[in-house]
């Protein structure tokens, strides 16, 4: 963002969905709000400011393709200019974008990818050298691996790519994970160390201990528990790991977005990933007010 920009005034930018109500009201009693619509083109539902306006988005997930489009078509039809640039919104949306900087910090397993530049004519064969090269060249305690694609897991159809073991059964695994994501399938596949996850009992049951920090300009912002943990049992990270998490947000190039934290059974605290701030949901429970 230039000088310039940087003194525009600020406003909150909103989709028109009722899912964003809360969020408005919350927004409002810090900044102007303007809600949207995003078919083929953005159309603001009120008339845009007069004159040029730095814009925080909240909203839903997009691609980068779709953001890129928001950002020009509400530079130069609305006076309203992203605070997160598309360049920056892509080096947080997509894992292989930000795997080395939570590599550097020490808050990630092993993790490798395959891009799928055509989902549905994916074969095997395309995640034959990433098998061979976890098999030559991870640690021999990863035995499995978490399988999901550049955003987003399958987990909200299928717990069955959540651990998947590291056998001659892993690319057809691959494959079968780009078809259950189908049209909502990100990029390519990423084929994350599976470590366990600390669990801790809460209503009859066992949850695990994540917690969602978001950070602006490299500060942080907020830290929240994100797994309806019980706070008395389940502890926050501590000092060291969140001050990690702090270098991660003076390295990514994105100066608004989120990162998941989850307490290990035996690897210590690790990054879950990372995501733009706009397209991050608020943790349960988290005070709105205090987010805007």
């Amino acid at each position: 963002m230039s000088s310039d920009e940087d003194v525009m005034p600020l406003v909150a930018l909103l989709p028109a969905h009722c899912e964003f109500d809360e969020e408005e009201k919350a927004a409002a009693l810090v900044l102007p709000v303007f809600r949207f619509t995003f078919g083929d083109d953005v159309a603001l539902l009120s008339p845009p400011p007069a004159s040029p306006c730095r814009a925080i988005h909240r909203g839903f997930m997009l691609s980068a393709e779709r953001y890129a489009q928001l950002e020009i078509e509400l530079r130069k039809t609305y006076n309203l200019v992203l605070v997160v640039t598309a360049e920056e919104y892509e080096a947080a949306h997509y894992y292989p974008n930000s795997y080395q900087h939570l590599l550097n910090a020490g808050l990630t397993p092993p993790a490798l990818w395959q891009p799928v530049p055509e989902p549905a004519t994916v074969t095997e064969e395309c995640f034959q050298e990433v098998f061979e090269k976890i098999c030559s060249e991870w640690p021999a305690r990863y035995t499995s691996v978490l399988l999901k694609d550049y955003v987003k897991s399958a987990k909200a159809t299928s717990q069955r790519f959540q651990q998947v073991p590291v056998n001659s059964e892993l690319p057809e695994m691959c494959c079968e994970l780009v078809a259950a994501r189908g049209v909502r399938f990100n990029r390519g596949v990423v084929l994350k160390a599976w470590v366990q996850l600390a669990l801790y009992p809460n209503r009859g049951g066992f949850t695990t201990n994540e917690w969602r920090l978001f950070f602006g300009r490299g500060s942080l912002l907020s830290m929240e528990a994100n797994s309806y943990q019980d706070a008395d049992t389940a502890p926050p990270p501590p000092e060291e790991v969140v001050a990690r998490a702090e270098q991660v947000a003076h390295s990514v190039s994105n100066p608004y977005f989120s990162l998941d934290l989850a307490e290990t059974e035996e690897e210590g605290w690790i990054a879950l990933e990372i995501g733009d701030g706009g397209v991050s949901g608020p943790a349960p429970g988290q005070d709105l007010n205090k987010l805007w």
